[in-house]
């Protein structure tokens, strides 16, 4: 299955989807977004999905679960100007070398056990610390590595 990125936003999904023809899409916080249904953030299609998808299969929820890889999210966020960002993502790509790199909407970068993404704000004056990580340990070592950049 293709996956594309957006940057992030409702908008800027839902113009990726038209764009690619893509049938579904999402953020993280939970919203799914069905060209069938609308193009519009809706956490009640993504539960609907889940529900017709245990219903059709005969799977249990819990066996689902079992079966997807767990991570630990950390977010942050850190006071800063536009101009210091530009400065700012650049040092945090180069310290972090050997991992799969997405500039579509800041640092984006990917490892076998963590990936995180560090981005402007389109809110506030900061940059927003996001990472994944398979335990809390290395997810908060990479955090600490990151805002030590910053």
């Amino acid at each position: 299955v293709p996956l594309w990125r957006a940057k992030v936003g409702e908008i800027n999904v839902a113009q990726e989807m038209v764009k690619r023809e893509a049938w579904i899409g999402g953020e993280g916080n939970g919203g799914v977004m069905v060209a069938d249904v609308h193009r519009c953030r809706d956490s009640f299609t993504g539960a609907v999905l889940l529900l017709e998808y245990l219903a059709f299969s005969g799977e249990k929820l819990s066996t689902l679960k079992n079966r997807l890889p767990a991570y630990v999210m950390l977010k942050d966020k850190v006071p800063t100007t536009i101009k210091e960002s530009r400065v700012i993502l650049r040092r945090v790509e180069q310290a972090f070398p050997g991992g799969r790199l997405d500039l579509t909407d800041g640092v984006r970068m990917e490892f076998a056990d963590f990936w995180f993404h560090v981005r402007p704000s389109n809110t506030e004056p900061v940059l927003r610390l996001l990472v994944e990580a398979r335990d809390a340990g290395l997810a908060k070592e990479v955090l600490a590595k990151i805002k030590e950049i910053l």
